[in-house]
């Protein structure tokens, strides 16, 4: 479809001249994808001289556009509570001045892919329940409402992969990745999908699944901390596979694919806004076998899992993921739920808990709106 506007975007412009411009917007990695998606040898023809490159030349600070439309929200909500504060106060008040040792506006930006729907992503996901509590965006609050962003991005992830694979090939390439490591080059990656998957698509074609993951910002190319990552949405638009250079997983998907996101052995504890690093325990080197005590079967328990939970303190799991996913179903359903009247609304709500006598309860788009 984008193919066929920009053809026809070509040909009106033709028969207008030079009376009428028709200006077409298309953003860069969509054009860098559509070799992949459909035949289109003439669209680089019609676009050759025509074509003109925005660019947005910003640091990394709070002048950058995709920053400025989270201050801006927060501006919208301190003018309807009734606060005046200029941007200085504001980024003062809302902002810590660094997260994982990295200046805020960088970890925000680079956990974005720097584009504006995942800024309001990113707040809406700062909304959620458990980061109520928060009143600044610092190392906690990123802790506490990034496993929801996390998982929205992933979920925008593999609907872009549905242009491409089956829904089984999909589920295949996110259980590779899911417990792995951050960064890992092609011949890791290489005998991990041929030991998990063997036989499937996924080690036959595992370049071309690279190359597709790298098009769409799951993966980057990661050399050393002296040398920039690259991404394709930062322009670089090639996946390099060979030594020395390595691939490396987006920050933002670290949390629900169970990575643990550092490539040091360390973690990070906090006391308030304080950090404290500490040594992570002795870690197994290799994948672990495990039976699962439901169903007996076996399941793998990856080197990243487990760097994860010894990060959070969690113990070895006894389940398989189906196993765990459906006690966590069952447990749900069987949760007594109360019927009350809202006390905004006036209709009837239910709620998991039993309503104290003199305390509101609200339905949930009062709660909605209440927050």
């Amino acid at each position: 479809m984008i193919r066929d506007l920009l053809f026809t975007t070509k040909r009106m412009n033709d028969i207008f001249r030079e009376r009428t411009k028709i200006v077409c917007s298309v953003r860069l990695e969509i054009l860098n994808s559509i070799n992949r998606f459909v035949q289109s040898n003439q669209l680089h023809k019609i676009m050759q001289g025509y074509d003109k490159r925005l660019t947005w030349e910003y640091t990394n600070t709070f002048k950058h556009p995709i920053i400025n439309i989270l201050i801006r929200r927060i501006e919208m909500a301190e003018e309807k509570a009734g606060f005046v504060s200029t941007q200085d106060e504001l980024i003062k008040k809302w902002f810590a001045p660094h997260v994982y040792n990295t200046h805020i506006c960088t970890y925000i930006l680079d956990n974005t892919w720097h584009r504006p729907r995942n800024i309001v992503r990113l707040i809406l996901a700062a909304q959620s329940k458990n980061s109520k509590n928060f009143h600044l965006f610092n190392q906690n609050a990123f802790e506490t409402f990034m496993h929801v962003y996390s998982k929205q991005c992933l979920v925008e992830i593999q609907e872009e992969m549905r242009a491409l694979y089956t829904a089984e090939e999909i589920n295949y390439i996110i259980q590779c990745f899911r417990g792995y490591k951050t960064t890992f080059s092609y011949d890791e990656i290489k005998e991990r999908a041929e030991k998990l998957f063997p036989n499937t698509f996924l080690a036959e074609k595992l370049v071309m699944v690279l190359n597709d993951l790298y098009r769409i910002g799951f993966i980057g190319n990661y050399l050393n901390k002296k040398t920039a990552t690259q991404w394709v949405y930062k322009e670089n638009y090639s996946l390099l596979i060979d030594a020395p250079w390595k691939m490396i997983i987006h920050p933002s998907l670290n949390v629900e694919l169970s990575i643990s996101g550092r490539k040091d052995k360390h973690f990070y504890t906090y006391v308030g806004d304080q950090v404290a690093q500490k040594d992570l325990p002795p870690l197994c080197q290799t994948d672990m076998v495990i039976n699962c005590i439901e169903c007996g079967n076996e399941f793998i328990f990856s080197i990243g899992e487990q760097e994860f939970f010894v990060e959070k303190g969690f113990h070895v799991p006894k389940r398989c993921t189906n196993c765990r996913t459906a006690r966590k179903n069952a447990i749900r359903s069987s949760r007594e739920y109360f019927t009350v009247k809202c006390s905004s609304c006036g209709v009837d709500a239910k709620v998991p808990f039993e309503p104290t006598e003199g305390r509101p309860v609200y339905c949930l788009d009062c709660l909605n709106n209440n927050h």
